[in-house]
């Protein structure tokens, strides 16, 4: 039988971080109907998750693409490669600080993570997840149940 872990914290959004560095997290738990909870994951099972940073400068990101996209515009065709939209969009360094100090709060060290324009990526074991999201192993229903 094949098993899923399903992130009880499947929405983590980040809203603008105040001078105090505050965090605004919104937390569901959303259980396909389809998918039956049979408990906790074992716990030395590593593995990857992401964290998603507010991007900056999305307006100047868009207004690109709508140059780059019109055939009446000096810059049409000119598409960016992924450095130049990362130097658009990065994310604040204070971003990175806060979630970094969350994160080690839960035993996750940043030399276990890789940072990206707007992004962090971490790999770590699901005691460590489990410490910052709470994770159930779930499988799909058996038909007609």
């Amino acid at each position: 039988m094949r098993y899923t872990l399903v992130p009880i914290f499947y929405a983590f959004l980040f809203y603008k971080f105040t001078m105090n560095n505050f965090v605004n997290l919104h937390k569901t738990t959303i259980i396909p109907t389809e998918w039956t909870k049979i408990g906790l994951p074992n716990n030395k099972i590593r593995l990857d998750f992401t964290i998603m940073l507010p991007q900056k400068n999305i307006n100047i990101l868009e207004n690109a693409l709508i140059e780059t996209s019109d055939p009446n515009s000096p810059h049409y065709g000119k598409w960016m490669n992924k450095n130049a939209i990362d130097s658009i969009v990065y994310a604040e360094p204070q971003n990175f600080t806060s979630v970094y100090r969350w994160l080690k709060s839960s035993n996750i060290n940043q030399e276990s993570c890789t940072n990206t324009a707007d992004s962090i990526i971490c790999k770590t074991t699901i005691k460590n997840i489990n410490l910052a999201f709470l994770l159930y192993a779930c499988s799909p229903r058996a038909a007609g149940n």
